[in-house]
């Protein structure tokens, strides 16, 4: 990662705004490296910190998270990179194809849920956080 830091225009795309994605991208920003966070959700989170939709006007969405200091901790860093520029974040972005090009990467995506327009992203390094979920046992031990 320190290299990418040195170079004009270092870029790192990241694909997947869950945690593991969001704390790379942070990662990443704090050390200097221009990120770009694309995400096929509408919102930042994952499936671990899924959020719920503004619509639904949930009254305690705190109640859905096992660790949400960490959650809100994580969530707060992200925006601060976002909102000073360093941190370029792409929601409802389906990323469909990854690249390798003589300089990195070129991730194609579809935009939306329709999905009619595209777009690529060209980065130096990539990092693919493309989810996770809890298994749960449905029987004890």
């Amino acid at each position: 990662m320190a290299d990418l830091a040195r170079g004009p225009g270092a870029r790192l795309a990241v694909v997947g705004a869950g945690p593991a994605g969001i704390a790379g991208a942070v990662a990443a920003a704090e050390a200097g490296i221009a990120v770009t966070v694309v995400d096929a959700g509408p919102q930042i989170g994952g499936q671990f910190y899924r959020q719920p939709a503004v619509s639904l006007h949930a009254r305690r969405p705190e109640a859905l998270h096992h660790t949400r200091g960490t959650w809100l901790s994580l969530r707060s860093r992200f925006e601060r990179h976002v909102a000073a520029g360093r941190i370029r974040y792409l929601p409802d972005h389906h990323v469909w194809f990854a690249q390798r090009t003589d300089t990195g990467y070129r991730l194609h995506a579809l935009i939306g849920p329709e999905q009619e327009r595209s777009m690529s992203v060209s980065a130096g390094a990539l990092l693919l956080a493309t989810g996770a979920y809890e298994r749960v046992l449905p029987f004890p031990g």
